[in-house]
């Protein structure tokens, strides 16, 4: 089987559910990638914001139709943060737009937050069972954000350790780290 994602796509008509289907060769899964009808954005982010919270997440943006970066690729705003939620501003009248709320679970932790004005089409990739993979926004000047799902990421915070004058205590005394009776 081949080890790259295959992908064939299908939309239906703008009287139903318009939806992409995308084959994944990553054990016999097909993931599907389907997008979330305006009037149903701020359920929909509630429960996702449920499911989702502190989960490891980049966070990519992509420019409108020709006008990527010359070096052809995503720019990537965030990596390894947990996702703190995503939110759906509707402003009454004006323009809605939604925030995507990253870090900041524990104290002294950096918090980013990436605005995305206007939004027009939200997109949700997941499998048949499990938690999304990746949640698309796009936006009325063609624009796009990626929230997309890590599988591990690395120590948040350093280590801390014996220093100074503690650390060549434990280097002379073998009880110290507990080595000897």
């Amino acid at each position: 089987m081949p080890s790259l994602a295959v992908s064939s796509a299908l939309r239906c008509g703008r009287k139903s559910r318009a939806f992409l289907l995308r084959k994944a060769w990553k054990g016999n899964e097909m993931t599907r990638i389907r997008a979330i009808q305006p009037a149903e954005w701020e359920t929909f982010l509630r429960e996702f914001n449920g499911r989702n919270y502190a989960r490891p997440v980049r966070l990519e943006t992509t420019a409108r139709s020709g006008l990527l970066p010359a070096w052809g690729w995503t720019p990537v705003l965030a990596a390894h943060q947990p996702l703190v939620g995503v939110e759906l501003d509707p402003r009454g009248s004006e323009a809605r737009s939604i925030t995507v709320a990253l870090g900041g679970l524990e104290a002294g932790m950096p918090q980013f937050a990436h605005v995305v004005a206007c939004p027009t089409r939200l997109w949700i990739e997941e499998p048949p069972r499990g938690l999304a993979r990746r949640l698309t926004i796009e936006s009325a000047d063609e624009s796009g954000t990626s929230v997309v799902f890590e599988l591990a990421a690395p120590p948040l915070h350093r280590a801390e350790g014996p220093s100074g004058a503690e650390a060549s205590e434990l280097n002379e005394d073998p009880e110290a780290i507990g080595i000897g009776s």
